[in-house]
C-alpha cells in the first residue's frame, strides 16, 4: 500500500512548542512541570512538551491539566515503553521518537560488526537489499 499523498498546506502557518525539562534535568517535580507546561498553554502555545515523565501517571496528570492543548510525549514515560494505543488512551496526541531509530541502527551495526569479527560473514551481510533501498528512495521523490 502506497502512503497517502502529501500536499503542501494552503496557507503558510506557525506552531509554536513549549517545553519543561525538569524530568530530562533530573528535576523531577511534577507540580513545576504542570505549572510550567499550563502557563505555556495560557499564553497560546500549540503543543506542550515534557520529555520523559516518570510514569503513565503522571504523563496522565500533565495531559489532564493542559488540556485542550495538545502534549507531546518522547516515546514514553521514563519507567517502561508503552504502545501507541496506550499513549493515546492517556491523550497523548504527538509521539516523539527521539534518536530511537539512529540508536536501533547503531545496534544492528555493531552486531554486524561483531559477525564480521567472529569470521561470520553471512550474518554480517544480511540485511535489507539494494533493490529495497532503492524503492524506499524512490518513494521519496514523489
Amino acid at each position: 500500500m502506497s502512503p497517502p499523498a502529501r500536499r503542501a498546506p494552503s496557507t503558510p502557518s506557525a506552531h509554536s512548542s513549549a517545553s519543561s525539562r525538569t524530568f530530562i534535568q533530573q528535576r523531577p517535580d511534577l507540580d513545576a512541570t504542570i505549572r510550567r507546561l499550563t502557563a505555556f498553554a495560557e499564553v497560546g502555545a500549540d503543543g506542550l512538551y515534557a520529555p520523559y515523565p516518570p510514569d503513565l501517571d503522571a504523563l496522565t496528570a500533565i495531559v489532564t491539566a493542559a488540556a485542550p492543548t495538545p502534549v507531546n510525549v518522547l516515546i514514553s514515560p521514563a519507567d517502561k515503553v508503552l504502545t501507541v494505543a496506550e499513549l493515546r488512551k492517556a491523550g497523548v496526541k504527538r509521539i516523539s521518537v527521539g534518536p530511537a531509530l539512529y540508536t536501533h541502527t547503531v545496534g544492528a551495526l555493531e552486531q554486524a560488526a561483531k559477525a564480521l569479527v567472529m569470521g561470520d560473514l553471512t550474518a554480517a551481510t544480511t540485511g535489507i537489499s539494494f533493490e529495497r533501498i532503492s524503492e524506499l528512495l524512490a518513494r521519496g521523490k514523489n
